[in-house]
C-alpha cells in the first residue's frame, strides 16, 4: 500500500512539473505577444521597450554603436528575445532568437560568448568535469503548439569553443 502511494505521489509530481512548464510557457508567450504588438520598429523608443519588457537580462554591443537588449524566457519559457536599440534611441529590431535558423548558424570552433550573444542565456549549464566539456541547453518551440518543446544543446570544450550541437525532445514533456 505504501509503495503504491509513493508511486502515485511520484507520478503526480511529474504531472505537476509538466503542467507548470506548459502554463509558464503559455503565460509568458501570451504576455510577450501583447508587448510585441505594442512596439513598432523604428517608432518605439528604448523607454517604450523598457516599459513593456523591463530591464534586460544583458545588454550586448551591436553594430555601428547599437545596443542589443537580451530578454530571457528560460528556464520555463521557450523563447529568448533580442531587441536592438539604434544610436537614435529607437528600436530597430525585435527578434525571437531560439529558432532552427539560428541554431544552424552555430559552428564547431565558435566561442561560447558568440553563441551566448546569438541565443541568449541558456536554461541550464551542465559541466562534465571528467570529459572537460560544458553542455548549454535551451528550451525552444519546434512547432506552433506551446506543448511542442525541444531542447537544443551546444557542447563546449574546456576552452569554451563549440565541439558539437543537437536537439532532442524536451524530457519535461515526456518524463518517463
Amino acid at each position: 500500500m505504501k509503495t503504491q502511494a509513493t508511486a502515485i505521489k511520484a507520478l503526480f509530481s511529474k504531472f505537476c512539473l509538466v503542467l507548470a512548464v506548459a502554463i509558464a510557457t503559455f503565460g509568458l508567450s501570451a504576455c510577450d505577444n501583447q508587448r510585441i504588438a505594442e512596439l513598432e520598429e523604428g517608432v518605439a523608443t528604448e523607454g517604450d521597450v523598457r516599459i513593456k519588457f523591463g530591464d534586460p537580462e544583458k545588454i550586448w554591443d551591436g553594430a555601428d554603436g547599437a545596443r542589443i537588449f537580451e530578454y530571457n524566457r528560460q528556464p520555463a519559457g521557450a523563447k529568448n528575445y533580442m531587441i536592438t536599440i539604434g544610436t537614435d534611441g529607437k528600436m530597430s529590431s525585435l527578434k525571437q532568437v531560439l529558432t532552427s535558423a539560428n541554431f544552424a548558424k552555430i559552428e564547431v570552433g565558435m566561442p561560447m560568448e558568440t553563441v551566448r550573444k546569438m541565443l541568449g542565456k541558456p536554461m541550464k549549464i551542465t559541466p562534465y568535469e571528467l570529459k572537460k566539456t560544458w553542455h548549454y541547453d535551451w528550451r525552444y518551440l519546434e512547432g506552433v503548439s506551446t506543448s511542442d518543446t525541444q531542447i537544443f544543446t551546444v557542447v563546449f570544450d574546456s576552452n569554451m569553443y563549440v565541439i558539437s550541437k543537437g536537439s532532442m525532445p524536451d524530457p519535461a514533456q515526456n518524463p518517463h
